[in-house]
């Protein structure tokens, strides 16, 4: 039996009591496109996941019983192993989501084809990113197609919409046009990948940094080159957070990686808090304002600052389970 190896429902029961239901998978970080925000853009193209990788995963998410997995890019639709997929998820009944950007819904006929192909492959739901940025590549007349092909195959759509304080959200007048019901999801912008480059000025800045907990770590996300991340933030990626890769580690040393890490065990269960405390004591300072939770992780366990944490983190834990302050379940420093 292989080092920390575990059962299938031992992992299964891990997962839950972590709060663990979901996987995203990274299909490929290549695009058609070059959004001037994206968080792709200079961080190095490691291109698509392998076949084996894709069997590895979807084979875990199925034996895992994940309530949802989802495939991501890049933009996914150019994964060259879609032939693959459609034959796993039938055969071992697996459903999926995924998130495109649009640009193949030229007209009514061939959006419908793509779409009713996929829904009987077992697609559960699709979203598309469309916003300022996305807009420059894919018309509006694009997205129209899509809802209305979803609308009439009874597919759930959800529209991604990632917005600054410049953003002009004039072009959601073009879609409601139609006069169908619109799940539409505005996130504020990220300064990472392309984004980097713009102005303080364009964030959208009005939270403080205290009382935040990780909004995003019910899922599990896999990279294209196989690495594994405790949440989907798209900053996530710049932080020193990954806990495994597949090519690498078992599931069950992944699994058993994102249980015992002590700076993960603290953001589940107790937020930032403590390492802003913690900040104050050793003078390092952090923003008054942030965008959200995601961007006090990305400072705080950045390649820098990482280093700052992990003995502080298990020292806290240490500290805590010998003086039965906290309640913790299977962990061991």
């Amino acid at each position: 039996m292989e080092k920390n190896s575990f059962s299938i429902n031992e992992l299964k029961r891990d997962l839950k009591k972590m709060d663990y239901h979901y996987m995203a998978i990274e299909l490929t970080d290549v695009c058609n496109i070059g959004c001037r925000f994206c968080c792709n853009v200079g961080g190095g193209k490691r291109g698509v996941l392998s076949e084996d990788g894709l069997q590895i995963l979807l084979n875990m998410s199925k034996k895992l019983d994940f309530k949802g997995i989802g495939f991501t890019g890049g933009e996914c639709t150019l994964y060259p192993y879609w032939g693959k997929i459609k034959q796993i998820v039938r055969e071992e009944k697996i459903g999926y989501s995924l998130i495109t950007n649009g640009y193949w819904a030229k007209d009514f006929l061939a959006t419908y084809e793509i779409l009713e192909d996929l829904k009987n492959n077992n697609l559960n739901s699709i979203t598309v990113s469309y916003d300022d940025y996305h807009r420059e590549y894919v018309k509006e007349q694009n997205l129209k197609e899509i809802i209305k092909c979803t609308h009439l195959l009874n597919i759930p759509l959800e529209i991604q919409s990632v917005t600054f304080t410049d953003s002009n959200l004039r072009w959601l007048n073009k879609l409601l046009e139609d006069g169908y019901d619109l799940r539409i999801t505005f996130f504020p912008g990220y300064k990472i990948g392309g984004a980097q480059r713009f102005d303080d000025s364009k964030f959208i800045r009005k939270q403080s940094p205290n009382s935040q907990f990780c909004g995003k770590n019910k899922t599990l996300f896999f990279d294209c080159a196989g690495n594994c991340y405790p949440c989907c933030s798209p900053s996530i990626e710049k932080t020193e957070l990954k806990i495994g890769n597949i090519y690498k580690n078992s599931f069950s040393d992944i699994v058993n990686t994102l249980q015992k890490n002590p700076i993960l065990y603290i953001i589940r269960n107790y937020g930032f808090d403590p390492f802003l405390k913690y900040c104050n004591i050793i003078g390092l300072k952090y923003p008054d304002k942030v965008i959200n939770g995601c961007e006090i992780c990305s400072f705080l366990f950045s390649k820098e600052n990482y280093f700052r944490f992990i003995q502080y983190a298990k020292k806290t834990v240490e500290e805590q389970i010998n003086e039965n302050k906290w309640i913790i379940e299977g962990f061991d420093c």
